[in-house]
């Protein structure tokens, strides 16, 4: 129900008003470790003791704890503070009672929002640290405006100060923010303050549904997650093995895919320190991972041949992987049943336009791989193309490192110099676009480890001991192919049917395959 406000003429009209005057107490903390400022309950003190003071009446009180009046925090929602703009909307109230003005805002547009709906509702008298305002009073609206700028501008300080800090510490090599996963920190007894950061090699135990008890660490699981992942597992895979031991995260949730994704394209694992997602020197703490790890994991991570999301577990070797040459639709597995195919089979996701006994597609794939991976000269081959690019190789790592070291250096000089965020921001962009370039030219370079793995006299026995993912891994690396359409009675060979289009399509010469 929409009350009728009192209008009081003036400041006078109003203190002799007395009791009849409804007062609206607000009051608001961001989180304060260290007790620097006044608590809301010391607030809400304060004002309730200043309109007894004055004779007042409490109307409604407010309050929001532990939340920021920043406009960096805007994601931070204030439900009091709603609820106190609702009261004040619909009536409610004659004098608001602030600690501070930056009590309800740090922020100019929320303190002009705010006036001019008191001044709309008619509700024109603020008390703010004991001194009473009048929104009529152009001397009042010019000292509260200057407050409010005062505030915003103490807001953007510390923002920039919180971000200087933030860079200064990692130029140092100090780790910061949500620690990760496979680390944990020591810090001094007595003073609280950081010392350092450790792998966090504490042995656990894991039991499984089925009642199997498993022991780990948390930094033998990161090493767990790049190992398979250099081995050609899938992320999927990985996921499962973790989670049917038992393993879960620090909150007892299951670790997911996009986590060990995540995990797997951290340079924190090589001892790197990040800041804004960008590597900017080393850190103060040592690497879980070799760096020759965590590159190869890295190149076939953002190999663009890799597909990212796909339906199925993956347990066929070429599902999702081959291609439709009529409709350019994915291959898929359909089981066999009493209305359908009586064995496995593969066919055209989309048209069904063609299928091919399962059976019959892996054993041609499977034999044409191992006889590429097994050829006498393949390796010289492979080895002479990829070593014809080993200076471009090395100059594309220099360059990454030389972009590493000189943003590294720039940042010193930037936070020595206290540059604007907003100038340091735009170095910062074309920063991340040369070392991003650098990087993806020695990743194109580089020769993946489950195809360096696989050739050799040998090649047969290593592929088919592989598991299901590693086959697939390398199926992809070679490939992909495509399958055309043919009637069965036609009798046409795979041979002919599988057209390769990646390295298994390439032509060998003089020179080497051109990859």
């Amino acid at each position: 129900m929409t009350r009728k406000r009192n209008v009081y003429a003036n400041k006078m009209a109003l203190m002799a008003a007395g009791a009849r005057v409804i007062a609206l107490i607000y009051a608001r903390a961001s989180q304060d470790n260290k007790k620097q400022e006044k608590s809301v309950g010391d607030q809400l003190d304060l004002g309730k003791g200043e309109a007894k003071q004055n004779r007042w009446t409490v109307g409604k009180v407010f309050y929001d704890n532990n939340i920021s009046a920043s406009k960096y925090a805007r994601g931070k929602k204030r439900p009091d503070y709603e609820l106190l703009l609702e009261a004040i909307e619909s009536g409610e109230g004659d004098v608001l009672i602030l600690f501070e003005l930056a009590r309800s805002n740090r922020d100019l547009m929320i303190y002009v929002n705010l006036r001019e709906l008191c001044i709309r509702v008619g509700l024109y008298f603020w008390l703010i640290g004991g001194q009473l305002y009048d929104l009529r009073v152009r001397a009042d609206l010019m000292s509260l405006g200057f407050q409010a700028v005062q505030a915003e501008d103490q807001s953007v300080a510390t923002h920039e100060n919180v971000k200087r800090g933030k860079a200064g510490s990692a130029l140092r090599g100090l780790p910061a923010g949500k620690l990760n996963y496979g680390y944990t920190r020591v810090y001094d007894g007595e003073t609280g303050a950081f010392v350092k950061q450790i792998p966090d090699v504490e042995i656990r135990e894991a039991v499984s549904d089925d009642g199997k008890v498993s022991k780990y660490t948390r930094a033998g699981i990161i090493r767990f997650v790049f190992e398979s992942l250099d081995e050609g597992k899938s992320i999927h895979s990985i996921e499962k093995s973790i989670f049917d031991r038992g393993i879960r995260s620090r909150k007892g949730n299951r670790i997911g895919r996009a986590v060990i994704r995540k995990w797997a394209l951290n340079p924190v694992y090589i001892g790197k320190r990040v800041h804004l997602t960008e590597t900017v020197g080393a850190g103060q703490w040592d690497g879980l991972v070799s760096d020759e790890l965590y590159w190869s994991v890295n190149v076939l991570l953002n190999d663009v041949k890799r597909t990212k999301t796909r339906p199925g577990s993956g347990k066929y070797l070429a599902s999702w992987i081959g291609k439709c040459a009529e409709d350019g639709s994915p291959i898929s597995v359909t089981p066999p049943s009493e209305h359908s195919y009586k064995e496995h089979v593969y066919r055209c996701y989309r048209k069904n336009c063609w299928t091919i006994p399962m059976v019959e597609l892996d054993s041609f794939i499977l034999s044409t791989v191992i006889a590429w991976c097994s050829r006498p000269d393949i390796e010289e081959l492979l080895t002479a193309a990829y070593t014809a690019n080993d200076e471009a190789l090395s100059e594309a790592r220099a360059e990454a490192k030389r972009i590493e070291s000189e943003w590294e250096s720039w940042m010193k000089d930037a936070t020595a110099q206290r540059l604007k965020p907003s100038v340091v921001a735009r170095f910062e962009a074309q920063f991340e676009m040369d070392l991003q370039a650098a990087r993806d030219r020695a990743s194109e370079l580089s020769l993946p480890s489950v195809l360096r793995d696989s050739i050799g006299p040998d090649a047969e026995r290593k592929i088919m001991s592989a598991d299901i993912e590693v086959k697939r891994e390398l199926i992809r690396l070679l490939g992909p192919f495509e399958v055309t359409r043919a009637l069965r009675k036609d009798n046409v060979p795979l041979t002919d049917r599988v057209n390769w289009l990646g390295l298994l399509g390439s032509e060998f010469s003089d020179d080497g395959p051109k990859l």
